[in-house]
């Protein structure tokens, strides 16, 4: 890949944006007392080629100081950065060809669909809106019932009702596959909430695939069915982004 030109990324603390003040304990002498300080959301800049623009870090946490934010989410600053890098040179690289130019108008928008969850994004992308639109073909009394998921029922169950209750049952039964496979995924993360709660940019651009790969493993799941289970995954995600 040719050079595209410096990119610039900085984290900084967004101290126009007025939060409610927190709890802080401080040591006065012998007595330990408490004051209100102000907390900050993190925020991105991005500059390149002479263009900048400003968005929502996908750091949720706020922060006294930036320093502060730095030394405690450097693995996550790190991992955005790699995002916003590869973002722009790739879609620069692809715009070239075609003789435009590139702009960071939108790029805002773009990121925000790595900030998503990535197994409740996965399942909606892979399965769940296919599941539904079967459903409104089908348009029957059941209908209504299947099509709102309640995330306390295992997904396999909207499968076997699907498969009892609505009238064509052959667009249902080609989606067992996608419903084994989800199933098989909460399986994995239900008892993982550093898993459940991971992002999409995580999975893309840091160790998160990695460390679903192991926890599978520890599971006892054979090493082809988890380069299905990372496949489906993949697929999802590009659905989405």
């Amino acid at each position: 890949m040719s050079k595209i030109g410096k990119i610039r990324v900085m984290h900084f603390l967004n101290t126009k944006i007025q939060l409610s003040p927190v709890p802080s304990s401080i040591l006065k002498e012998d007595d330990k007392s408490t004051e209100l300080t102000n907390e900050y959301p993190v925020y991105v800049l991005v500059t390149f080629r002479r263009q900048t623009t400003q968005m929502k870090s996908v750091i949720e946490r706020n922060y006294k100081t930036i320093e502060e934010a730095i030394s405690k989410e450097r693995e996550m600053i790190r991992i955005e950065t790699k995002m916003i890098e590869s973002l722009i040179n790739e879609h620069c690289e692809i715009l070239s060809y075609a003789g435009w130019e590139y702009t960071l108008k939108g790029f805002n928008t773009l990121c925000k669909r790595f900030h998503q969850i990535l197994f409740d994004a996965f399942k909606d992308a892979f399965l769940w809106a296919e599941f539904v639109r079967s459903i409104y073909k089908c348009n029957n009394e059941y209908s209504k019932l299947l099509e709102t998921r309640n995330p306390e029922i295992p997904i396999i169950t909207y499968y076997k009702a699907a498969i009892k209750l609505m009238d064509d049952k052959t667009a249902f039964s080609q989606l067992e596959r996608r419903f084994i496979i989800v199933e098989q995924i909460e399986k994995l993360i239900k008892n993982r909430t550093d898993l459940k709660n991971l992002k999409i940019i995580e999975w893309v651009f840091g160790n998160a695939k990695e460390e679903f790969r192991i926890n599978a493993l520890n599971a006892g799941l054979e090493a082809d069915r988890i380069e299905v289970l990372i496949n489906s995954i993949d697929t999802g995600v590009n659905i989405i982004i």
